[in-house]
């Protein structure tokens, strides 16, 4: 078994060799601004926006209620 200088990395990807690179100086990144690390709040996932119709906006009665239209194919 051997050390790796702390400068490179191992990526490891199921079905390919391995890859030993250099690590990518995260700080240096034209993006870092955007994260905490950069100095941006924290970003706070809010679960809440639900767009799923609990029921139809109309009465159906029954199916004679309903026109089922069809396509007519073209050639």
């Amino acid at each position: 078994m051997r050390t790796l200088d702390n400068r490179n990395a191992i990526l490891l990807i199921r079905g390919e060799a391995p890859v030993i690179d250099a690590k990518y100086p995260l700080e240096k990144h034209p993006n870092i601004k955007f994260t905490e690390d950069g100095g941006a709040k924290p970003y706070v996932h809010i679960p809440g926006l639900d767009y799923s119709l609990d029921d139809l906006d109309f009465p159906v009665d029954s199916l004679d209620d309903i026109e089922i239209i069809e396509l007519e194919e073209t050639p």
